[in-house]
């Protein structure tokens, strides 16, 4: 008899199961991610494979799938994040890591044409012998807005980092695009928590500049961010009269910003306006950093170069699975297509 049987979980009659065995095991993954990225997900439920020792009839495992719509050169697809992943401490050398991804692959092209998402380093190349493509690293894009936070970390007196932060901080800003942007009365910004029908009018004028992004539907980014339980997301919004034009969705840490998700109606000077606007805005807030996590085309990249911002080494892999290699576009398997951010990705447990 083998020692595991791997099964796909229904969502509601096996949560308690599922919920128990993270209080256990896993005891910082928030509970209430289940409610909400495994049952309110508006393209649909998670998909739940749960380990089960036949000895012990006990869960010693779980990992899931999340469904994502995705559009590929104009045509809607969908693809599945992985994530969740987790095994008891005592079963992690016995093989149901493995039997997890075996039983994924065999089964998941019923419901997604693809699968996608960063795996760690240690199963990178288990992944590429079972089908798994790798398209590139992710950048990790840093700008520093206030220098005294860093000289304070190296210094350890804080007169002495304001000191030596002056001339640093003058640079930075004489330096930055934003400083020479010229604001006008065309356009007008607002910062707000929920997302409404003006955004999935950008989303319908803007998604054909892009050959491979996720669907930004009001739907989605008011599921993905202004319900997610336990962070707050901010988007900051440009509008142009009553169509907003480009939002930048974020998150602050002890005046650091996070940027979660970034759209303009265009990907030259709307992209340019927003980032301006959004960056004068955190100057006002007193931000002393702002980052960013992104991978795809190098256009967005050298955009934020343009404003200062840098990439730091970043060693996560995107990578990719394809159902049916006949029915997904060949340009799926080019990284500088994609268009990937935070908001595209699992959401973390920690």
């Amino acid at each position: 008899m083998d020692k595991y049987t791997i099964q796909i979980a229904d969502t509601d009659k096996k949560k308690h199961d599922v919920l128990a065995f993270w209080a256990i095991n896993f005891p910082r993954w928030p509970q209430n991610k289940f409610p909400w990225f495994y049952e309110s997900n508006p393209y649909g439920k998670a998909t739940i494979w749960m380990g089960i020792d036949n000895e012990s009839e006990k869960v010693i495992g779980s990992i899931a799938i999340f469904p994502r719509a995705i559009y590929i050169e104009g045509k809607k697809y969908m693809a599945g994040i992985k994530g969740d992943l987790g095994v008891h401490v005592d079963h992690r050398k016995k093989g149901p890591a493995q039997l997890f991804q075996d039983n994924i692959l065999a089964t998941y092209k019923n419901d997604f044409d693809i699968l996608y998402g960063f795996p760690n380093q240690r199963s990178e190349k288990a992944m590429i012998q079972k089908g798994y493509e790798t398209l590139g690293n992710a950048a990790w894009m840093v700008k520093i807005i206030d220098s005294s936070k860093k000289y304070h970390n190296l210094l350890k007196i804080k007169p002495l980092a304001m000191l030596f932060s002056l001339p640093t901080n003058w640079w930075l800003k004489l330096s930055s695009k934003e400083n020479k942007y010229k604001t006008t009365d065309k356009f007008s910004t607002e910062v707000i928590t929920r997302f409404d029908e003006r955004f999935d009018k950008l989303w319908e004028k803007g998604h054909a500049h892009h050959c491979i992004i996720g669907e930004r539907s009001s739907a989605f980014l008011n599921w993905r961010f202004a319900e997610c339980p336990y962070r707050d997301y901010l988007a900051f919004t440009l509008s142009d009269n009553s169509n907003v034009v480009g939002y930048i969705v974020y998150q602050i840490t002890d005046n650091s910003v996070n940027i979660a998700d970034i759209f303009a109606i265009n990907k030259d000077q709307m992209l340019d306006n927003l980032l301006a606007e959004f960056l004068l805005y955190l100057r006002e807030k007193k931000i002393t950093i702002v980052s960013m996590v992104y991978f795809g085309d190098n256009h967005l990249i050298k955009k934020l170069q343009e404003f200062k911002f840098f990439n730091r080494s970043e060693s996560r892999r995107f990578m990719i699975h394809r159902g049916d290699k006949e029915s997904v576009p060949k340009v799926l398997g080019d990284g500088n297509q994609w268009y990937f951010v935070e908001g595209d990705n699992d959401i973390s447990t920690s």
